[in-house]
């Protein structure tokens, strides 16, 4: 990157600017990869000066590695080859002197408290870029653009009269995002996929996390200080790195400004459960729990930008709801299904469902829905996923399944097929459902009725296995949590959202991926008994615009477990006789090893949980065990002949997934 500051001469005096009361920022678009963002600095009266440092109306506070807040702003570009090219412009410098010694640091915002010890640096550079996420040859870095410099000997600020910055990205093709959007440019050009190499699957870090749930997760170094086999080390909190299935993940670390990861200190990051990968089903058929690998040590870690969602807009739209898409699913029955698929793996479709229903017979399975806008003028959206158990071997004599659905007593759709088949029963737009079905409490009632056939002999049982529904969903947490979007409900503009029902004005709310939404407002709703709270921000959304993320501190996640890695190398050992089990058994075999020794083997022994570490990323699978023997059949040199599997059998596999 190629830095150049050009100083120019504009008259006028900043002291007398203009008062705005949003922030003067816009990038035009100067020729293809090419873009000129403009930033006007606020007029003084409307400069904010603490006892901590400056604050401009709607932009973003940062802490610099002086220890003072300052303002910043934020814009993304995307890259194919490293960070774009930037050229900045400062215009006439105004100095400042302080209101007051500058001590010490306090963030009170999502009522977290830190001081930041004042480090003796001068000033922090103007314009920095930092690498938020690089798949599949696809770069984006953040910009950020500081609006002011202290001057720590002679204790005053040094602010530009404006600040200009052109900024060059390598992708040509690209296209403009717009004046005011976080990005600067959008691209639907295809990549090339990573290489794939042996190393697929590899779990990369020193610690393992374990979730279960979707939702913020806030890890204190506390609490993996008492995991076994945890170090004494110094942490360089910059250098901290959260990978999930080979890619590296954005996090927020609080580190207190002391550089150093210790006591007190803790990482939030954005975590979801193991799902199914593939298209045959919704959830992973071996395992829930999902593997997020910490680390530290060597090049900084992918972090969450700050982005402003300070009001600014003064007409923005308010939308009360977004548009949900849920998907149910319980699994509580098996079945083989012997009639489909004999001769392929069991992922080839799903065998567990939710409830059977036989001919004659309604099944009713009650399920929630969260805070349905039933005002709403769209109609709600249903499919229904179920499964022919019947069947016939007969030619041309088909076992046929009628099907009747209704949700709270009202009518969704019907439906028929033939065979041990799987079939989705989508209600048809004719009936234009209205939100109004929906139950106002959440709580819901489906019916599934199969009638009697009116073919003497003939008898139909079918089952079914999850629902998905589309709906007008309010803007109101549930548990004090809520994960939204914008929708095509939304227009794509300034959105001024105000999310509802938390029992704490101790919020956090991030955007997937990107940032971390700060310089927010919390509004106290008092109801019967106790108070509640209201986050509103705004941001201008698109429809490319990832979810947003949004919890009281109190509602945040934890792991269900923490532990250490242990390093097998597996794709470095040999042996012509492989061993499998699980690590309460390694220390039992010592007298069976020197047996098969004797008999002129040369046996491995290996840990199960090394094999999924390896080649799973840590999460449970056969399919692990089954990559890791090709390997060693491919690989090794001995050639193995033999394998050995040492455990036990499991009654049911849904408890084996949690």
């Amino acid at each position: 990157m190629r830095n150049s500051l050009l100083w120019i001469l504009l008259f006028g005096s900043f002291l007398f600017a203009e008062t705005e009361n949003q922030i003067s920022s816009y990038v035009e678009e100067k020729s293809s990869g090419q873009y000129e963002w403009h930033i006007d600095i606020p007029a003084i009266e409307d400069v904010t000066f603490t006892n901590t440092g400056v604050e401009y109306p709607g932009w973003n506070i940062t802490v610099g590695n002086n220890g003072y807040t300052m303002p910043i702003l934020s814009k993304l570009v995307y890259t194919t080859t490293g960070p774009p090219e930037i050229e900045y412009f400062i215009g006439e410098l105004q100095t400042l002197p302080s209101v007051s010694e500058i001590v010490s640091v306090t963030e009170q915002a999502k009522g977290i408290e830190h001081s930041v010890h004042i480090a003796k640096d001068q000033y922090s550079d103007i314009v920095t870029t930092k690498l938020i996420s690089d798949e599949a040859g696809l770069q984006v870095w953040a910009i950020n653009v500081l609006g002011i410099q202290y001057e720590i000997e002679e204790n005053r600020w040094s602010v530009p009269e404006r600040i200009s910055l052109l900024i060059k990205s390598d992708i040509i093709s690209a296209q403009f995002a717009g004046k005011e959007s976080l990005y600067l440019n959008q691209t639907s050009q295809s990549f090339p996929d990573k290489v794939q190499t042996s190393q697929i699957g590899l779990g990369q870090g020193k610690f393992k996390l374990y979730l279960i749930n979707d939702g913020i997760y806030r890890i204190f170094y506390d609490t993996l200080k008492q995991a076994e086999a945890f170090p004494n080390e110094q942490i360089s909190s910059r250098s901290i790195k959260i990978f999930n299935k080979g890619e590296q993940q954005a996090i927020y670390v609080y580190d207190g400004g002391d550089g150093v990861f210790d006591k007190g200190d803790y990482f939030d990051l954005i975590g979801k459960k193991n799902y199914f990968t593939g298209t045959t089903q919704y959830y992973d058929p071996f395992s829930d729990i999902n593997v997020y690998w910490l680390d530290w040590g060597g090049d900084n870690g992918l972090r969450f930008i700050d982005e402003s969602g300070a009001l600014i807009d003064a007409n923005p739209v308010r939308p009360s709801t977004f548009w949900d898409l849920v998907h149910i699913e319980k699994d509580s029955i098996f079945d083989r299904l012997g009639q489909v698929d004999t001769d392929l793996p069991t992922i080839t479709r799903d065998h567990y469902f939710w409830n059977s229903v036989n001919s004659g017979r309604t099944a009713e399975v009650n399920f929630q829905l969260h805070d349905p806008f039933r005002g709403s003028s769209e109609n709600v959206e249903i499919s229904i996923g179920l499964h022919g158990l019947t069947y016939s071997q007969t030619t041309g004599d088909e076992a046929e399944h009628i099907v009747f659905a209704s949700i709270n007593d009202n009518s969704i759709g019907d439906g028929s097929w033939t065979q041990q088949e799987e079939f989705t029963l989508v209600s048809p737009s004719t009936l234009n459902l209205s939100h109004n079905i929906l139950a106002a409490n959440s709580n819901n009632t489906l019916a599934i009725f199969v009638p009697v056939s009116t073919q003497p002999g003939k008898y139909d049982r079918i089952v079914l296995n999850w629902i998905d529904i589309g709906y007008e969903h309010l803007l109101t947490t549930y548990q004090n949590a809520l994960r939204f979007r914008k929708s095509f409900i939304n227009p794509s503009t300034t959105l001024e959202y105000e999310i509802k029902g938390f029992s704490s004005p101790d919020i956090v709310i991030y955007k997937e991926g990107i940032s971390k939404i700060t310089g927010y407002n919390i509004r106290e709703n008092w109801e019967s008994k106790a108070p509640k709270f209201s986050l509103v921000f705004q941001d201008t959304a698109t429809d490319a615009t990832p979810d947003y993320w949004t919890s009281s501190v109190e509602a945040l996640l934890k792991p269900i477990a923490v532990s250490a890695d242990t390093v097998a190398d597996l794709r470095d050992q040999d042996g012509d006789f492989i061993i499998i089990t699980i690590p309460e058994f390694l220390d039992g075999l010592d007298e069976y090893l020197d047996f098969k020794r004797n008999e002129g083997w040369n046996p491995v022994v290996v840990s199960v949980v090394d094999i999924y570490d390896e080649f799973n990323y840590g999460i449970n699978s056969p399919f692990a065990i089954k990559a890791f023997l090709k390997y060693a059949n491919d690989y090794w040199p001995s050639s193995p002949e033999y394998v050995l599997l040492i455990g036990d059998a499991v009654g049911d596999p849904q408890q084996a997934k949690q």
